[in-house]
């Protein structure tokens, strides 16, 4: 960990992402530990924040790529630094800012795991919705495919944020953002089901979904959660549960829907981000075309 002057400008820069850009606790231990390893390397050296230069940042890079460091995991850290230099710069701690010209490795587009619509409905309708945890799960299932909602979104939807009368959930995203998200008929005949047996937990929290000690349920317990009924499926093809994110959007696109509108319910800030499921769609048109005309 970062000492002296090098770790006060770190818990500085931290507090400001949290209190005033929104990052999440998950975005901040990202950067605290990228950023950490930044500051030793440049103390192992002997360079101090206002001395460090563009090549010193490379060298920090080169270390990281001999010690097995994939691209992606590099692209994190070149943004982390980023953003650290430049919050130095605005709060004169360093003159000039030896990032600006800090190259990130190149990244091929990764497109999003996808379940088909026959593969959704198998995982689904194979999951006993039965007991309190058997009810509990397929209603967050269903909820997770019917919204598009991050994992972290649901759970951390509290009971009064679920309006089902009028079929539709309310999210605070990234930033702190909020946003409606529709629920769907199915999904809300499941949420009914498991809030009619919700009383069976002794709930020490006002979350919509909780773990069976009362608490909320975390990120880490619906992975879980999903392995486990994975298991008992017998599925061959595994997948995380933001899998059923990324299927929502694509789904949507496959039956017509706009990329604004899926944009809007995906709550992402720009509509660039969104295009990366045009890819998997155009999949699907390739598969038609190459099947149906007659010199494909």
């Amino acid at each position: 960990m970062a000492s002296g002057a090098m770790g006060e400008h770190l818990e500085r820069f931290l507090v400001l992402m949290g209190a005033v850009e929104g990052s999440s606790p998950h975005t901040l231990r990202a950067y605290r530990y990228d950023l950490d390893q930044l500051l030793n390397h440049l103390e192992s050296r002997g360079v101090t924040l206002q001395q460090a230069s563009s090549a010193d940042l490379r060298a920090f890079l080169l270390d990281l790529s001999r010690r097995g460091y994939d691209r992606r995991s590099q692209a994190r850290k070149v943004a982390a630094i980023r953003s650290f230099f430049r919050f130095l710069v605005q709060g004169k701690a360093i003159a000039r800012d030896p990032a600006v010209t800090l190259p990130g490795p190149k990244l091929g587009r990764r497109l999003p795991r996808v379940l088909s619509e026959k593969e959704m409905a198998r995982f689904l309708d194979g999951m006993a919705a039965t007991g309190l945890a058997g009810r509990r799960d397929r209603a967050f299932f269903e909820l997770l495919y019917a919204s598009g909602m991050r994992v972290s979104e649901i759970t951390g939807l509290d009971v009064t944020d679920v309006d089902l009368a009028a079929g539709h959930a309310k999210v605070t995203g990234k930033g702190g953002k909020e946003r409606l998200c529709p629920i769907g008929a199915t999904a809300k005949r499941h949420l009914e089901d498991y809030l009619a047996v919700r009383h069976g937990l002794v709930a020490r929290s006002p979350a919509l979904f909780l773990n069976l000690r009362g608490g909320r349920l975390t990120v880490r317990g619906v992975r879980w959660v999903l392995d486990r009924h994975l298991l008992r499926l017998g599925l061959a093809r595994r997948f995380s549960p933001h899998a059923l994110r990324h299927s929502f959007a694509t789904h949507l696109l496959n039956a017509g829907c706009d990329l604004r509108t899926v944009q809007e319910l995906l709550g992402h800030a720009t509509v660039a981000t969104t295009q990366v499921y045009t890819h998997t769609s155009l999949e699907k048109l390739r598969q038609v075309y190459a099947r149906t005309h007659p010199h494909a």
